[in-house]
């Protein structure tokens, strides 16, 4: 009787293991599965994206120059006066509140001295963006097409001089004053956005060409590599704009890391820094680098910086 009792209770626990290995294999097929539809949409975004990119530039290398306008002849913006620099060297504007900002020589073209607008992958190679790895990261800026443009139109756009500050609870590119610092990227996107309300240039969050044909410039420019502008970082976190300075830009191989309008699937892309992040626990300190995390985070180590580009 108690053999038999003793070869229930067997059978009873082997059913029951034979359920939960069942169930445990159902949901691993099940979650493999979902895993692999997630990669297979993810693979289908990135190669709608990277074509959806390629189109836009192929588009736009035909668009009719402005004859008033080139790389080398800076537009100045409305409400802006030019107060120093030429435009290889960093010309540098200034608006009635002392914003600064500095053109960006570039186009689409192969022109003599110019450098191409695109996206640049720094971490191996510096090589032009086509077939690289820099396509794991998504460009999400609504206004890509509109920015692309008018820097073929127009011969560049202009980026702060400094990382984004905050005056009395206003954005500002200016020196010395506290960066805008522990933000998500939606808020930078959303602050970069209405720091002006022009009917001539757009201002927006920097976009990864933006950022990539910048470092490309100042490289070429300063017959440098990215990795040798990171060695120059301060390694400390002030966190006040205005430190380092390459073609009249400062901070951008320094301070803080800066958010950009790029995402990876479920994550933000910030890039570059220039000190040890005691609550990263790391140092961010390579001005090309890609970094990624949750769109929701907010650091002391992450500010942003603005673009402004003139209407098509």
């Amino acid at each position: 009787m108690n053999f038999k009792i003793k070869e229930m209770i067997f059978i009873i626990i082997l059913l029951i293991c034979v359920v939960i290995f069942t169930k445990d294999i159902v949901y691993y097929v099940k979650e493999t599965e979902q895993i692999k539809q997630e990669e297979n949409k993810y693979e289908a975004e990135l190669k709608d994206n990277k074509k959806y990119l390629n189109d836009i530039i192929e588009e736009t290398k035909d668009i009719d120059k402005s004859e008033n306008y080139a790389y080398n002849n800076p537009y100045v913006l409305e409400g802006f006066k030019h107060i120093t620099g030429e435009y290889n060297t960093g010309f540098v504007i200034q608006d009635e509140l002392q914003n600064e900002f500095v053109w960006v020589p570039c186009s689409l073209d192969n022109e003599k001295q110019t450098t191409i607008l695109g996206r640049y992958d720094f971490n191996e190679n510096s090589n032009n963006f086509i077939d690289t790895k820099v396509f794991e990261c998504m460009e999400k800026d609504e206004k890509i097409e509109e920015f692309i443009l008018s820097v073929q139109k127009y011969g560049g756009f202009y980026i702060a001089r400094y990382e984004a500050g905050k005056e009395n609870e206003i954005l500002v590119s200016k020196k010395n004053v506290q960066a805008w610092n522990n933000i998500t990227q939606q808020d930078a996107i959303d602050l970069s956005s209405k720091m002006y309300n022009s009917d001539e240039f757009n201002n927006s969050l920097i976009n990864s060409f933006a950022w990539d044909t910048t470092l490309k410039w100042l490289e070429q420019t300063n017959d440098i590599k990215y990795s040798e502008i990171a060695t120059s970082n301060n390694n400390t976190n002030t966190y006040i704009t205005g430190d380092t300075l390459i073609n009249n830009i400062y901070d951008f191989n320094g301070n803080v890391s800066e958010w950009t309008t790029e995402v990876l699937e479920k994550f933000a892309v910030f890039r570059a820094g220039g000190f040890y992040d005691e609550e990263l626990n790391e140092t961010s300190a390579f001005v090309g680098n890609r970094n990624i995390i949750s769109k929701k985070a907010k650091y002391d180590s992450i500010g942003f910086r603005v673009i402004l580009y003139k209407k098509n």
